[in-house]
């Protein structure tokens, strides 16, 4: 069943900063059409250290190496978010890369939950939310069965 699916990576910088805000919650964007993800938004450690991104860059490795020079390109979907921080305090925090999948050379954004055969269900492009949906993936692959 997998045909005409292809997987890609897509690689995201966050960036942290010392600043507190007025928001207690995470705040996300409307994603922009034809995205590889969410949009930079912001979030938050265990520890509550404030965070921003992740953004969105297509790479052919798995290279977790920094690039600083990203917070270019950040700054404005972080002033969006909080028009009043200071991007001078954002510091380089960690990136990760995250798989994606194209569909008959169209980016994928959804959760491909297919059931091309009996007793089998193929689970593809799961990402963030990924883990806030489990248990709703779970149903679904129950009423599959």
């Amino acid at each position: 069943g997998l045909i005409d699916v292809e997987n890609f990576f897509v690689k995201g910088h966050y960036f942290t900063s010392p600043q507190k805000i007025n928001s207690e919650s995470l705040l996300y964007p409307i994603p922009e059409k034809n995205l590889h993800g969410l949009g930079v938004h912001s979030t938050y450690d265990f520890d509550g250290k404030l965070k921003f991104g992740p953004d969105s860059m297509t790479t052919l490795k798995l290279d977790y190496s920094f690039n600083s020079d990203r917070l270019e390109i950040m700054k404005g979907a972080v002033k969006k978010i909080f028009p009043n921080i200071d991007i001078s305090l954002l510091k380089p925090d960690y990136c990760g890369i995250r798989p994606k999948i194209k569909v008959n050379d169209s980016l994928y954004t959804d959760f491909w939950i297919k059931k091309p055969l009996p007793d089998y269900i193929e689970f593809l492009g799961i990402e963030s939310p990924g883990l806030t949906a489990a248990p709703a993936i779970a149903n679904m692959a129950l009423s599959l069965l």
